[in-house]
C-alpha cells in the first residue's frame, strides 16, 4: 500500500492536549501532493494527499488517521466516471478506519465531504488568501500552529560557491536583486526607464550601456502617476516590441480578496509562459499600504523584502521609482526624503538629476550600491520630442522620449554636490530670529544665549524661553545672518573653560585658515575690545567654534 503525503504533518501537529484531553485535529485530504500540502499547513490547516489522485484511493493505508476527524475535499462537477471513483475511493477509507463494521471497538468520527470548484488550484488561493472561499464561506477551519523552524547552520566549506552578479544592463540594473531609481518628480524617470525596456522587448544590444545582444525578454510595467496608455505610447516611440511588455493595474482589483501587487507579479512569473527581464513599479510608494511608516528602517525592509524575493526567485531586475524631497542638499543622500531606508536596503540606488548644463538634460548614475564602486561615471541624456499627430489645442502631438548623449565623466554624487553649490537654499527669517539680530546688535555685536534671551525678553517677548531662542538662532545662523564662535571663560570655580557666542558675521571677516577675526564695514569688531583679544590683529583667546557656511 502507497503512503499518505504529509503524514509526518499529522504525526507532529495531529493532536494536542487541553486540561488533561486529548484532542485531535481534522485532517483535511486533498488532491494536489506535497506542494499543497505545504500551503496548508503553513496556513494553520492540517491536510495530507493523496498519490497520483483520488482514483488511487483505495491502495492507500488510511490506518494512522483511524481516530482523526476526516473531511475529504472533492472537486465539483465531476463526471460520473470520476465520481465513481471517489465514492468507491470513499467507501474504501469508510471500510479500512472501521467505520462500516459493529465490531469497532470504539467509535470513530465520521468523516465530512467539502466540495470545491472543478480544477481549483487550493496551494495558490491558500498562498495568496489564506483560505478556499466556496459561495463565501471559508472551507478550511485552521487548528493548528506549525513549530517554528529551526535555521539550519551549514559549514562554510559544505556551501556552493558564490557566483558573479549577473546584468541585465552591466553596472546599471543588475539581475535578481531590487534597484531603486530616485529623482526629481517631472525630470524624466519614467523615460529612462522607458529606454532601458524597450531594447529588450526587441533582444537589441546596447554596448554604451552595457547591454548585449540577446534572445527577447519580457518586461512588466506598472504605472500609478501615468496611464497604461501613456506607457505604451513611450515604449512605442521607441520601436519597442510590444509583444513582449505588459502592463499590470497598480490597485487590487478585487477588494473582497485583496492581493499584493507582488504576489499577483509572482503568480504570473511562476506559469512559465514569459521570459521576463525586468519589473518597474512606478511611482512604488503608491502601491503600498499607506498606514508603513517606510522611514523606519524594520518597515522599510518587511515592505521591500517580497520584492527582493520577487527578484530573486525569478531572475528578474526589479526597479522600484521614487521621488526625492525636493531639497537642494549637496549630499544625494539627504535628498531621498520618505525613501531613505530604502536606500540601505535595496542593492543598487539609481539616482536622477536634471542635467544644469543642458535643456532638456538628465543625470543618471548609481549611487548607491553593494555591487559596484560609488565613483562610477554617470550618464548624460537629453528629452527629445517626436511628433506622432498633429497639434490640437489639447496635444502638442508629440510623445517624448530618452536619447542616450555619453558618459558624464563624473560620479552622480559629484554631480549632485555641483549642483549645490550652483543654488543656495533660501530661509525664511522668523520673527523671534529678528529679534535675535536686534538683540547681537545692541549687546555689542556678540553675546550668549541666555544674554540674547534676556534681552528678547525684556523688549520683545516676555518670558520667552531658552530653547525658543537657541531655535530662532538656529535659523539665523542657516541664513548666514548670524555665527558662532567660543570664547575661553572663567567658570564660578576659576577653571578655564571654553564658553558659545553668537556673533554678527556683518560686522566681522573670519579668516578659516588663520582662524582670525578682523572688523569690516561701519559696525564694530565684538572681538576687538581690549579684554577680549591682543592688539595687532593677532588670532588672542577667540576661536571658531561654527564659521559662517554656504547652505546649499
Amino acid at each position: 500500500m502507497s503512503r499518505l503525503i504529509g503524514l509526518d504533518n499529522v504525526t507532529e501537529y495531529g493532536k494536542v492536549a487541553v486540561r488533561g484531553k486529548l484532542i485531535r485535529h481534522t485532517v483535511y485530504v486533498v488532491e494536489g501532493g506535497a506542494d499543497t500540502v505545504a500551503a496548508l499547513v503553513a496556513a494553520g490547516i492540517l491536510a495530507v494527499s493523496v498519490p497520483q489522485g483520488w482514483a488511487a484511493a483505495g491502495s492507500v493505508d488510511w490506518s494512522p488517521l483511524a481516530l482523526h476527524p476526516l473531511a475529504f475535499v472533492i472537486p465539483m462537477d465531476l463526471d460520473s466516471d470520476e465520481e465513481s471513483a471517489v465514492a468507491e475511493a470513499t467507501a474504501g477509507i469508510r471500510a479500512r478506519l472501521g467505520l462500516d463494521t459493529a465490531r469497532a471497538k470504539s467509535p470513530k468520527p465520521e468523516p465530512s465531504t467539502v466540495p470545491v470548484p472543478l480544477g481549483l488550484d487550493i496551494a495558490a488561493e491558500i498562498r495568496k488568501h489564506g483560505n478556499v472561499k466556496v459561495d463565501g464561506l471559508d472551507v478550511f477551519t485552521p487548528t493548528l500552529t506549525p513549530k517554528r523552524r529551526r535555521r539550519p547552520i551549514t559549514r562554510m566549506s559544505d556551501l556552493p560557491k558564490s557566483t558573479p552578479t549577473r546584468w541585465v544592463y552591466k553596472h546599471r540594473l543588475p539581475r535578481g536583486h531590487v534597484s531603486t531609481l530616485v529623482g526629481d518628480e517631472g525630470i524624466g524617470k519614467s523615460l529612462y526607464w522607458a529606454m532601458l525596456a524597450a531594447p529588450l522587448t526587441r533582444g537589441a544590444g546596447w554596448p554604451e550601456m552595457g547591454l548585449p545582444v540577446r534572445e527577447p525578454e519580457d518586461v512588466i510595467v506598472c504605472v500609478t502617476e501615468d496611464s497604461d496608455g501613456d506607457a505604451k505610447e513611450r515604449l512605442r516611440v521607441l520601436n519597442a516590441d510590444l509583444d513582449h511588455a505588459s502592463v499590470i493595474p497598480a490597485h487590487d482589483m478585487d477588494p473582497e480578496n485583496p492581493a499584493s501587487l507582488v504576489e499577483d507579479i509572482a503568480d504570473y512569473l511562476d506559469s512559465g509562459k514569459h521570459k521576463v527581464a525586468l519589473v518597474v513599479v512606478d511611482m512604488w510608494l503608491s502601491t503600498i499600504d499607506g498606514k508603513a511608516d517606510v522611514q523606519k528602517p524594520a518597515v522599510a525592509r518587511q515592505q521591500l523584502d517580497p520584492w527582493s524575493q520577487l527578484a530573486k526567485n525569478h531572475d528578474v531586475a526589479v526597479v522600484l521609482v521614487c521621488h526625492t524631497n525636493r531639497t537642494r542638499a549637496a549630499s544625494a543622500r539627504d535628498r531621498y526624503g520618505v525613501t531613505g531606508e530604502l536606500r540601505k536596503v535595496a542593492r543598487m540606488n539609481l539616482f536622477a538629476l536634471e542635467d544644469p548644463d543642458t535643456p532638456g538634460g538628465l543625470l543618471v548614475g548609481p549611487e548607491k550600491s553593494n555591487l559596484l564602486r560609488s565613483d562610477t561615471p554617470a550618464d548624460r541624456f537629453v528629452i527629445e520630442a517626436v511628433r506622432v499627430a498633429e497639434a490640437t489645442e489639447d496635444t502638442d502631438g508629440t510623445v517624448p522620449k530618452l536619447n542616450y548623449v555619453c558618459t558624464a565623466g563624473k560620479s552622480i554624487r559629484e554631480l549632485v554636490e555641483n549642483d549645490a553649490a550652483d543654488e543656495f537654499e533660501v530661509i525664511e527669517m522668523t520673527d523671534n530670529a529678528e529679534h535675535t539680530l536686534v538683540a547681537l546688535e545692541a549687546l555689542g555685536g556678540f553675546a550668549t544665549t541666555s544674554d540674547i534671551t534676556e534681552y528678547v525678553s525684556e523688549n520683545f517677548t516676555k518670558g520667552v524661553a531658552g530653547k525658543t531662542i537657541t531655535r530662532a538662532l538656529t535659523t539665523a545662523l542657516r541664513a548666514k545672518q548670524v555665527a558662532k564662535g567660543s570664547k575661553m571663560d572663567t567658570d564660578k570655580r576659576g577653571r578655564s573653560i571654553p564658553r558659545s557666542y553668537w556673533y554678527l558675521p556683518s560686522t566681522t571677516r573670519y579668516d578659516e585658515d588663520a582662524r582670525t577675526f578682523t572688523a569690516v564695514g561701519n559696525g564694530p569688531n565684538p572681538f576687538a575690545a581690549a579684554d577680549k583679544s591682543p592688539p595687532n590683529g593677532e588670532p588672542g583667546p577667540w576661536t571658531a567654534f561654527t564659521a559662517p557656511s554656504k547652505l546649499k
